[in-house]
């Protein structure tokens, strides 16, 4: 468990996969903060299934065997860091994925009302929830307690 709310409490990761078919499960990834289970990110299993050691034409239960420690990987390869925006809007800390600082760069100089709409959504101090999934997405995602939700901050590949 970690404190990705950033409020001293540890949180529950949670995955579920829901479906009839190993190949095409639906994927959610949750926080259970003060009991209630918040989205943080979902996608398809079928994104997990991309170049698999086995053939396209095998079993369910290989497919499954072969989903669920991916998925235990995911929770236990979460990581935080705690964050501090600086008057530019970028973290002061240092320690923000340096993509998300790019991100942030980018956004500024061409969507600078979506860009800065996100940066005075943070606090000034916060939790940056890292993790990353499926085949190749490495996401950040900031946990914003007046709106008791994570906003995406950078998902890529």
């Amino acid at each position: 468990m970690l404190d990705v709310t950033g409020d001293g409490r540890p949180d529950a990761l949670v995955i579920r996969a829901k479906g009839t078919k190993a190949e095409s499960l639906a994927v959610r990834l949750l926080v259970v903060v003060n009991g209630k289970e918040v989205g943080l990110d979902a996608w398809y299993s079928d994104y997990d299934l991309i170049e698999p050691p086995f053939s396209r034409d095998t079993t369910e239960e290989v497919l499954a065997a072969y989903l669920r420690p991916k998925y235990e990987r995911v929770l236990e390869r979460i990581t935080t860091s705690k964050e501090m925006v600086s008057a530019s809007g970028l973290s002061e800390t240092g320690n923000f994925n340096s993509d998300s600082a790019a991100f942030f760069t980018t956004a500024l100089a061409v969507d600078s009302v979506s860009a800065m709409r996100f940066l005075h959504s943070l606090p000034r101090k916060f939790t940056a929830i890292n993790y990353s999934f499926g085949y190749e997405t490495t996401a950040t995602a900031v946990w914003v307690p007046e709106a008791k939700r994570f906003l995406l901050s950078y998902a890529c590949c």
